[in-house]
């Protein structure tokens, strides 16, 4: 599918998020609040998936220094906030957010937004109106 329900990307979302926590229990933590009425918004297909593995390849994990991501809507965009935490080592990277951002470019007439500080990665996702 070009694009996809946000409340399928969702669903897929929860059940990726349920298999990490199975490894890194309660030092991930993934709040996600998506009001209902935003649930037909369409997205990218796979586009939360690769957000949230990006956030726990790049990131150190662990009790006493938990990852924290959030997930929201707002001003018509799906924001995955996550803190930084960078790992010592970290592998070469850039192919999926580089993915996501031409797709959005090309095929909606879009642009997504990406802003790193010093205490968090952002990601804003343009939501495209269901037709």
């Amino acid at each position: 599918k070009d694009t996809i329900s946000l409340k399928e990307e969702l669903d897929f979302l929860e059940h990726y998020i349920y298999l990490l926590k199975t490894r890194f229990g309660e030092s991930l933590q993934v709040n996600e609040a998506i009001p209902e009425e935003q649930w037909e918004k369409k997205v990218e297909p796979m586009a939360l998936h690769m957000l949230n593995e990006n956030s726990v390849k790049h990131n150190a994990i662990s009790v006493h220094q938990p990852l924290r991501v959030q997930v929201f809507t707002r001003d018509n965009y799906l924001w995955v906030v996550n803190d930084l935490h960078p790992k010592a080592y970290t592998y070469p990277s850039g192919v999926g957010l580089k993915n996501i951002r031409e797709r959005y470019r090309l095929f909606y007439d879009n642009e997504l937004s990406i802003e790193s500080t010093d205490e968090s990665f952002q990601v804003k996702l343009p939501l495209i109106d269901a037709v």
